[in-house]
Order: C-alpha cells, then structure tokens, then sequence
C-alpha cells in the first residue's frame, strides 16, 4: 500500500512537471498555419477587399487614402506562443506615406526607413505589425491613413504576412540549425523563399509579396 502511494504521487509529480507535460503532449505534427492577409480599401465608391495582386481604377479621392489590413490563420495548427514576431503583416508604399495607423488586434509595429533601419510607423513607407500569437482559424486587423504624394495618381500597396508554426521545425542551411516553420504569403517554395528566417535583418525584403495599385 505504502509502494502504491510512492509510485501515485511521483505519477503525479510527473505529469504536472512542466518539461513532463511539455515532452508529453506538445511534439511535432505536420499540420501547418495558413495565412491569408486580405486588404481592404475604403474607396470614393465603397468598400474594395483584395486578397492578391490587384489593380483598382477609381478609388482614389483627394489626398488620404485609407485602408484596413487582416491576417488570417486558414488552418487549425496555432502559431508560436510568446514570440513577438509569431504573426505579422509587412506593407510598402509606393506613391505615399502612413500618417495615421490603428494597431488594434496587433501588439507592435515598426517603421522602416529607406535605409532599412527600424524607425517610428509614422510618415515612412515601409511598416511591420506584429502579434505574439495566433491561434487557429483567428484573424487580427489593423486600419492604416496613406497622405498621397502631390501629383501622384497611383498608389501601389505591396504586402505579405507570416505565421511561425508551434511545433514544426526545418533547417536553415545559412545558421545550420533547425528553426521553427514560417508559413507565408505569398506561399513560399523552398529554394527561393524559404519557410526558415535565412532571410532576417535588412534581408527581410528578398521575401515575396503582393501588389495592389490603387488609382
């Protein structure tokens, strides 16, 4: 009787250890996170929701173009819990600068200079929200205000988003370790855009991305 309690409560101990649990029933899976980033433009005429590459006529009036950006998680499989960078949306602005923005679902944002230095998200073209998790199926949203510059009449919207996986690991051949999974979208194919972070610092930009033009 006294042995049957040792071995309960160190059974107890065990399963409630955080490593035990951890080892136990969080490990690898092949289900990965799919993101979908879907902007929608809040046009003369209405609202536009636009999910790739894009060219919208009529839509700009006076100076401010305002827009609204979604990542969405198309899948069950949940991003990394606690990382800043777990999810995000990248946006470059071609014929414009962000003067307002409203991070609302999102935890961060950055802006990013010409010289592709982190700077504050305000009048620069390039901005990146972030979120520390995602889990599946969720979506997160933020609002964006573009000040056109003087005689453009085309502005172009260039994004993609990311989720990294919780679980799934792969090699990155540049740091010869493994890493989490990035999922992006643009889809990425191995070779030229890889589902690893190879591509981090000012080599960010080298990942895909979709382009609105918006006039």
């Amino acid at each position: 009787m006294i042995l049957l309690i040792i071995l309960t409560s160190i059974l107890i101990y065990l399963l409630f250890s955080q490593n035990f649990t951890i080892n136990i029933f969080i490990h690898e899976d092949e289900f990965f996170p799919r993101p979908i980033v879907e902007v929608e433009l809040y046009c003369k005429n209405g609202k536009v929701k636009i999910v790739n590459n894009a060219r919208i006529d009529g839509c700009l009036d006076g100076t401010i173009l305002e827009f609204s950006v979604k990542l969405i998680n198309n899948s069950s499989e949940p991003s990394l819990r606690g990382y800043d960078l777990s999810a995000g949306v990248l946006l470059i602005i071609d014929g414009g600068e962000i003067v307002e923005y409203n991070i609302s679902d999102f935890k961060h944002i950055i802006g990013i200079s010409s010289e592709l230095e982190v700077t504050r998200p305000l009048n620069v073209c390039m901005v990146e929200v972030f979120t520390d998790y995602i889990s599946g199926g969720e979506a997160k949203q933020s609002y964006f205000k573009i000040k056109i510059k003087e005689n453009r009449g085309l502005v172009k919207i260039s994004f993609r988003g990311w989720i990294i996986d919780e679980d799934k690991k792969v090699y990155n051949p540049v740091t010869e370790e493994e890493e989490h999974y990035v999922a992006r979208y643009p889809f990425e194919d191995y070779e030229e855009n890889p589902p690893d972070m190879r591509w981090a610092g000012r080599e960010f930009i080298k990942y895909k991305v979709y382009v609105i033009e918006v006039t």
